[in-house]
């Protein structure tokens, strides 16, 4: 071979070696990108777990001091809550009465919390999280 063709074969494996490198740098750039989308959610999740069961905690107060009143409200967490904020719920009562297949003797009602995270540019729901607690009537 000579020292032209040895150029030319050098220049070919120097192309290829750019065009894989750019290829493993464009999926390492998505599975970053992925990653940290993924991790979001899982915060998001959280907020909206946390907000869900802190407003189920209040609502069950709420109704243990009153039990003839439903404690169904709309919680919306603004900048004042810090870490929440965001995170819309809503707070509803099921009356036992209502609930099907409720195998339980106590009277009480049901309340359910549902925390949903908007998009703030779009409003899109992009976590709708829920949780429920039987409340028995007060003593």
């Amino acid at each position: 071979m000579d020292n032209k063709s040895q150029q030319g074969f050098t220049l070919i494996i120097l192309i290829c070696t750019i065009v894989f490198l750019s290829l493993m740098a464009v999926v390492a750039f998505r599975f970053t990108i992925l990653s940290q989308q993924q991790v979001n959610l899982s915060l998001l999740s959280a907020k909206a777990q946390m907000a869900a069961k802190s407003a189920l905690e209040v609502a069950v107060l709420h109704y243990e001091n009153d039990p003839k009143n439903c404690p169904s409200q709309e919680i919306i967490f603004d900048e004042s809550l810090g870490a929440l904020r965001g995170v819309e719920v809503h707070i509803s009562c099921v009356s036992e009465e209502k609930k099907q297949n409720m195998s339980m003797s106590d009277t009480g009602i049901y309340l359910k919390a549902e925390a949903i995270y908007r998009d703030p540019k779009s409003q899109k729901a992009l976590i709708n999280y829920e949780t429920g607690q039987w409340v028995p009537y007060p003593s």
